[in-house]
């Protein structure tokens, strides 16, 4: 229980919803090792313990060795106040951009400590750890100028007409400068995405609708936040960077459909990427989507919290042509789909040299609310 966010509902599931135990239970079948030593070599094995009492026998030894001590930089010896208030983006950014594997050979972690830090668009790169801690929240900025479009991705290069309209960045990024869409795995290597802390995209005002709460009591005790369950004639009543992107993009002459469906920011875009972990945050109130991975291979997301209910599209985790990737411990409380595979475009993404996506396990996880808990289309 102390390291996912999952397993209280699951069991809360099985003591209290599932009464006739018509459903199948499911195993959980991991765990986390804690107290390690860093750049230190361990053995593993696994022994089932039956029903008796008894022990199987060892499972096949499994080696792994810890990453060194990162050194640690604070954003605020970069200037960054926390205060909420103050734009902590330059600050932030300028910690990430020195957190380099030339100046810290050991490796590096970028940590947002306790506090609220204001941020527009972030650009992590290879080889680096961004840690939101326990009691840090990194708060999108409602400023549709902080997410500028010409530091933004397009969605997909072969579709018809192309290209599609380029989108804004998120709030965390890992992107090419001048992304096209065309990127591959292995672009980007190594990047872990970290904390107990909270990522809030300042999409949408509280409550699904007006007047109504900014919060549940949930079914095992916990807080939940409540977002406007809103759409494209009703974004500049009901949103906040979601009103200004869409209200910039409308007075530069793009249709309010199309400024809706294109220039509003998630939370996360996450491209070309070899080798990603992102671990134990709070996702919150994307005006967009909530985390989309793109083109990349070798990626876990392990004990998140996604409560993003009923803000529109906000889907937890989007994967696109991406290989390997597992999805497991993680808590959904999604205005759209928990878990999404894009099919892609079929003939198009050869053309590019792309992979379509392939290879997911998905396990352990709470599906609370959602358009769909797994989905491809």
């Amino acid at each position: 229980d102390l390291h996912s966010p999952a397993k209280p509902y699951i069991d809360n599931f099985y003591q209290n919803i599932d009464s006739d135990n018509w459903h199948t239970k499911i195993g959980l079948h991991n765990f986390t090792v804690t107290g390690l030593t860093p750049a230190t070599e361990y053995s593993f094995t696994v022994r089932a313990v039956y029903a008796d009492g008894k022990e199987s026998v060892d499972s096949e030894t499994v080696q792994q060795q810890t990453s060194a001590q990162p050194y640690l930089i604070d954003v605020k010896t970069f200037g960054a106040r926390g205060d909420g208030v103050t734009l902590d983006t330059a600050a932030i950014q300028s910690a990430i951009d020195s957190c380099t594997l030339e100046r810290y050979s050991q490796g590096c972690k970028v940590q947002l400590t306790e506090g609220t830090y204001k941020s527009g668009a972030l650009f992590l790169h290879s080889n680096m750890t961004f840690e939101v801690a326990e009691n840090a929240v990194l708060l999108g900025s409602a400023d549709a100028a902080d997410y500028p479009l010409d530091k933004g991705y397009t969605l997909y290069p072969y579709t018809v007409p192309a290209p599609m309209p380029k989108r804004p960045p998120s709030l965390l990024n890992v992107l090419e400068a001048n992304d096209q869409g065309s990127s591959h795995a292995g672009t980007f290597e190594n990047i872990r995405i970290v904390g107990k802390g909270t990522i809030d995209g300042n999409g949408w005002t509280r409550g699904i609708s007006a007047g109504g709460v900014d919060e549940i009591t949930d079914e095992v005790g916990n807080t939940l936040p409540q977002y406007r369950a809103s759409k494209e004639d009703k974004v500049n009543n009901d949103g906040i960077l979601a009103k200004a992107q869409v209200a910039v993009a409308v007075g530069e002459g793009m249709s309010l459909t199309e400024a809706y469906k294109n220039r509003r920011s998630s939370l996360m875009t996450l491209r070309g990427v070899r080798n990603l972990y992102v671990d134990g945050l709070t996702i919150l109130n994307p005006a967009f989507h909530g985390v989309m991975v793109l083109e990349s291979e070798n990626v876990v997301m392990n004990a998140l919290s996604h409560t993003t209910f009923d803000a529109n599209n906000a889907d937890g985790i989007e994967f696109g042509n991406s290989q390997n990737v597992m999805v497991f411990n993680n808590f959904f409380d999604t205005g759209d789909d928990c878990v999404n595979f894009a099919a892609g475009f079929g003939a198009g993404v050869q053309e590019f040299g792309q992979k379509a996506q392939s290879g997911a396990w998905i396990f352990n996880n709470y599906f609370r609310n959602g358009h769909g808990a797994v989905v491809a289309g």
